[in-house]
This record gives structure tokens, sequence and C-alpha cells, in this order.
């Protein structure tokens, strides 16, 4: 007898909101990517093997992730 069992998931550091919603969500369909979403909080979980590629994928689709951490202090117009 053969037991199938469901993946790990892992969350990303990726939190969806209303502008993102769209191209996250059509992002992990066109790549065929199971996700989890957590509604009270918008954390998108997906299979651990799958967290690495799915950052790429959101990160080429423009998505940014949201660790509240900002390095516009970085740019040209800013040094020091």
């Amino acid at each position: 007898h053969q037991w199938t069992q469901e993946p790990l998931y892992s969350p990303l550091d990726f939190r969806l909101d209303d502008k993102n919603f769209p191209t996250v969500i059509e992002t992990l369909e066109k790549a065929n990517i199971k996700y989890k979403l957590n509604e009270s909080n918008g954390l998108i979980s997906v299979p651990a093997t799958e967290v690495n590629r799915t950052r790429i994928r959101l990160s080429s689709a423009g998505v940014l992730k949201t660790d509240g951490v900002s390095y516009s202090f970085l740019n040209d117009k800013n040094k020091l």
C-alpha cells in the first residue's frame, strides 16, 4: 500500500498586498508551483524544495520582499 504524503511547506519572505497579489498568484500558477496562502497575514508558503526557485521567479517578476529592510541609503544620490 503506497502512502502519499503532502510535502513540507516553507514560508516565503514575500507577503501579498493589493498591488502584488495578481502578479504573485499568476507567477506561481504559470510555474506550476503549489502554494498555500495564510489569509490572516498574507504569508505565502510553498513546498520546501521549491523555495529558492520560487524566490527567483517572484524576484524576476518584479515582486519585492517585505523584510522591512531598505538599502536606499546606498544609492548614488545619498553618498556621504
